[in-house]
């Protein structure tokens, strides 16, 4: 886990291993349409599930 992971969870109120960085806007969509991550600290076989909520600046 990140530490900048820590700060970030506790203000969206979720678990740190729940956070995910990507490099920019078009990575982290295309990693959502696949349903998968491939953060090296996430196990292989993440995938979003029913329910999931994503968050996103404006």
């Amino acid at each position: 886990m990140s530490k900048p992971a820590q700060p970030v969870a506790a203000n969206l109120g979720c678990p740190p291993n729940e956070v995910v960085f990507t490099r920019n806007a078009i990575e982290a969509v295309n990693r959502i349409a696949q349903g998968r991550l491939s953060n090296p600290s996430c196990p292989p076989d993440l995938r979003l599930k029913p329910g999931a909520e994503v968050v996103a600046p404006k």
